[in-house]
């Protein structure tokens, strides 16, 4: 046929006998040299092989008459299956009903997304297609949506049945069934995907077409004013169309969306569990209208009340899949609660909380920390509620995890130790698990003598609760313990009594001494600390950890953290009381702190310090500000737990709250309603219950740590190592807020300098005409300048200095009334020709003025100084960081050029037109 010119590219060549393989690529070789064909050759055992096969060993029992009993061995497949297809293989009636439809669907379904079973899709897809003629509109979608769906994910490619998916589509665009454009708009998403994989031939602009119309078509009936339920269907059919890929968008962006031809053939379980597990990711890619989207969602929400069968599955898991890409957005997280309270009337906390777990670990994947640990924390909740006590002991260990990554080491060995505490008998094997984060907490916070204890505990628990104990590939914990209890005892041996005896008898107790030899000598060119001095040692931890090792060997003890632009402290006798109150305070300070990072309580940057001890057990707290040279110092007093109750464990946890919370409004600039709001905020979210997770710090650490244990913990006078003051640095997410405080617009800022530019010169309408005239003021004002001064900052500081002057022998207000007529004499207007003397306007005093002008510019922006005052360098960092302070500004008249011809109106200036110039 080649030689008369038929276009040939592939020949298959059947043969009952058996041809060698050297002769079969003699034969393939030639061929392919003198007509460029390629010859496959299948022979007897070939077709033997084939033929052995499951999904094919129907052919050979019905032409070759072979019995069904020598069908090769079933694999690992679902009985209801395999009754299934014997039973449609042997049914030849014609298809016609829905209920026929729902049969072979759950078939073929199965077989799109499992392995084992994917070679019977070609079948089930022939059985299946009678049901695309003759039959019922409301069938022929169904059967054309699920031909499309198993030929693309089943079979890999879509091409065979592009006409089919353009067949749906269309015909969607002329329905206002809610159902119907529902799968067009999945079935449109799955055009996108193929066209990503270059197995359909579907163009961008066809697609993006399709989303168009269809979008309107949506919009337009939302328009019609639909029933509550109806109206929730249409809107999630909008949020599906407005997230999916913008093929133009990403085209003129320059770049490329393509997924590769292979894609794994996993079910939604599958796929789910591999974006969690972050064995794959979510890719971020431009969407239609990704607001748009959350637009939709944030309505349909408020309708939920209204539609009470409304499901919300789908949503529910298509928001956890694009949480990170979603999250930024501030509704997301209450449409995201709003959804879970709807799957919590409808599954049960249990299906709620592992959503919640499930998005905790899409975010911690992605390094999304702050996120992780919302979700996890609502996860533990609802499992808590469910009494599903498995799931509150992985939610414990993961949230402990979390908050050592976010540096919080107080936190996250509260965790820790409550995982240890409520571990029950199916589950001891995390009990080691447990003890070793704990104990990870407090080897990062320097406390070693601590960490020692811990991972001896935890390495005994280890060897007597797991299987195969030595075996380190299987047990990373393990190796955790072992590493740390290494660099411990080279520390500990360089620094001699009483430090050396006490870690070499905590590895002799554990049972591992050989086996830390061993790890110790594998070591590759030996320790990196054999030739270190023990101060040398000493120096590289602490700068490494910026703690200092073996902070526990002293009198005093102290937990030092960075959050939110604030340096942290909790200093406390070294104690066995007074560290469970030290400990407990510092931990809870850290939950709150993590709590409060999403919800920006405006910090101003310094330094809080708790001096606490525990008070005798029932007895009031009491705690006392005073202010500090750079920040604020709290002597706090807090009364130890006297008896295990849940009342009592509520009352400690609240009382220890409160210190943290007046702590947390001392440092805030928010208004007090603004701030309280906030914090009513996070208690409603469940703080209080993040706080106290069933089992209070200190019955959690006493269950660990005896005080016998601690007893026996050596001290001395003064610490190995003495702590230069240093707080450690924050994660990035915990730094201070780069973000634009609230209430800050461009726009604003730019009203605001506009404003002083022109009503200052108004005030100062004697004293401003002299100083553009004096030498002296003219070179403080390049000075300035060259400072980085705006010209504005510098009307405000001359302002300032010349009411001040001119109100100088003006006593103290007794009274609101005279207070308010103090304020409008400040701020009234020069007296004509009365100009002040130009020598008083120096730099030092201009740049005094400014600062304490500050105050005024901080209300401009809605905001307060806080009750016992403020560091105005502090306010400044962040006015300047947060607020464009000393950036915004606007085109002006040069208001101290010595020939400006600047007008100088003589009106007054009312007290309300004032607010923002100072």
């Amino acid at each position: 046929m080649a030689s008369k010119g038929t276009q040939l590219s592939f020949v298959v060549a059947y043969c009952e006998a058996n041809v060698p393989t050297a002769a079969q690529h003699r034969l393939q070789e030639r061929v392919s040299a003198e007509y460029g064909i390629h010859v496959e050759v299948f022979d007897g055992t070939t077709i033997s092989e084939l033929l052995a096969q499951r999904h094919t060993f129907w052919i050979a029992e019905q032409y070759l008459h072979l019995c069904a009993r020598v069908m090769p061995a079933n694999p690992d497949r679902p009985e209801w299956y395999e009754a299934d297809l014997d039973r449609w293989r042997s049914d030849d009636e014609p298809l016609i009903s829905m209920g026929q439809f729902v049969d072979l669907a759950g078939c073929l379904r199965y077989a799109t997304s499992h392995r084992e079973v994917v070679e019977d899709l070609p079948f089930w897809i022939a059985k299946m297609e009678p049901l695309l003629d003759g039959t019922p509109l409301l069938i022929k979608r169904k059967a054309q949506y699920e031909i499309v769906v198993a030929r693309l994910r089943g079979l890999g490619d879509m091409r065979p049945v592009d006409p089919l998916a353009a067949d749906f589509i269309e015909s969607a665009l002329e329905t206002d069934e809610a159902p119907v454009l529902r799968d067009a708009a999945v079935l449109l998403m799955y055009c996108i995907g193929a066209r990503a994989r270059g197995v359909t031939a579907h163009s961008d602009e066809r697609l993006m077409t399709w989303n168009r119309q269809l979008t309107d078509l949506v919009q337009v009936l939302l328009g019609h004013d639909p029933t509550p339920s109806r109206r929730c269907a249409l809107l999630d059919v909008l949020a599906t169309l407005k997230l999916q890929p913008d093929l133009d968008a990403i085209r003129e962006s320059g770049a490329t969306y393509a997924l590769g031809p292979s894609v794994p053939r996993w079910s939604t379980a599958d796929w789910n569990a591999a974006v969690s597990s972050g064995e794959v990711r979510v890719v971020d890619v431009l969407a239609v209208d990704r607001t748009g989207a959350l637009d939709a969602l944030a309505e349909l929400v408020t309708y939920l009340d209204q539609a009470p069968l409304f499901p919300v599955a789908t949503i529910a898991e298509e928001l956890r899949l694009r949480a990170t890409q979603l999250v930024d957005d501030s509704r997301y997280d209450a449409i995201v609660m709003a959804i879970d309270g709807r799957s919590a009337e409808v599954e049960g906390g249990h299906a709620t909380a592992e959503r919640a777990r499930d998005r905790a670990i899409t975010f911690l994947n992605a390094g999304r920390l702050l996120e992780s640990l919302r979700d996890i924390h609502r996860a533990r909740s609802g499992w808590f509620s469910g009494e599903n006590s498995r799931g509150m002991l992985l939610s414990a260990l993961m949230t402990s995890e979390i908050y050592g990554r976010l540096r919080l080491h107080a936190a996250s060995k509260y965790y820790a130790l409550v995982a240890a505490a409520i571990v029950q008998h199916g589950d001891l094997y995390l009990f080691p698990q447990a003890l070793v984060k704990a104990a990870a907490a407090d080897y990062h916070q320097g406390t070693w003598f601590a960490a020692t204890h811990l991972n001896q505990a935890a390495i005994i628990a280890h060897m007597h609760l797991t299987e195969q104990p030595f075996d380190l590939s299987r047990h990373v914990p393990l190796q955790h313990a072992l590493f740390e209890l290494s660099i411990i005892e080279a520390l500990a041996t360089k620094a001699g009594p009483p430090y050396e005896q006490f870690v070499k008898d905590a590895i002799a107790n554990a049972g591992v001494e050989e086996l830390h030899r061993e790890i110790v000598a594998d070591i590759q060119d030996g320790p990196w600390w054999t030739d270190l001095s023990a101060d040398e040692l000493s120096s590289k931890i602490f700068s490494e950890l910026e703690r200092p090792p073996f902070a526990d060997s002293g009198t005093k003890r102290s937990i030092k953290w960075s959050a939110l632009g604030v340096r942290w402290s909790v200093e406390f006798d070294n104690t066995y009381a007074d560290t469970l109150v030290g400990e407990r305070l510092a931990a809870t300070a850290q939950i709150m702190l993590a709590d409060l990072a999403l919800r920006d309580p405006v910090l101003l940057p310094g330094a809080v310090t708790f001096s606490v001890a525990a008070g005798t057990p029932a007895s009031e707290m009491d705690f006392q500000y005073q202010k500090g040279s750079d920040g604020a110092r709290w002597e706090v007093v807090l009364p130890s737990i006297h008896m295990r109750d849940r009342d009592e464990y509520d009352r400690i946890a609240r009382e220890t709250l409160t210190v943290v919370h007046c702590a947390v409004r001392e440092a805030s600039v928010l208004p007090d309603e603004r701030l309280e709001s906030m914090l009513f905020e996070a208690l409603d979210a469940g703080v209080l219950s993040n706080i106290l997770f069933g089992v209070p710090f200190a019955i959690a650490y006493a269950d660990s740590v005896k005080a016998d244990d601690f007893a026996r913990i050596p001290r001395s006078e003064r610490a190995l190592v003495v702590d230069d003051g240093r707080t450690p640095a924050p994660v990035s997410i915990l730094s201070f807020p780069e973000t634009a405080g609230p209430g800050h617009s461009l726009e604003e800022g730019a009203n605001q300098a506009a404003n002083r530019y022109e009503a200052i010169p108004r005030l100062l309408r004697s004293t401003l005409p002299s100083l553009r005239r004096d030498r002296q003021f003219q070179e403080t004002v390049r000075t300035l300048r060259a400072d980085g001064w705006l010209d504005w900052q510098i009307l405000v500081a001359v302002f300032n200095v010349a009411a001040n002057a001119r109100m100088k022998a003006t006593p103290p207000p007794r009274s609101a009334e005279e207070a308010q007529r103090l304020q409008e004499r400040f701020l009234a207007p020069e007296p004509v020709d009365d100009p002040l003397d130009p020598s008083i306007f120096a730099p030092e005093l201009l740049h005094e003025a400014l600062m304490r002008s500050l105050g005024s510019t901080l209300h401009n922006w809605g905001l307060e100084i806080p009750v016992n005052g403020v560091h105005f360098e502090a306010l400044r960092e962040l006015l300047t960081r947060r607020y464009n302070y000393g950036v915004d500004d606007v085109s002006h008249i040069d208001p101290f050029e010595p020939s400006s011809n600047w007008v100088v109106s003589t009106g007054e200036c009312t007290t309300s037109s004032l607010a923002t110039l100072c």
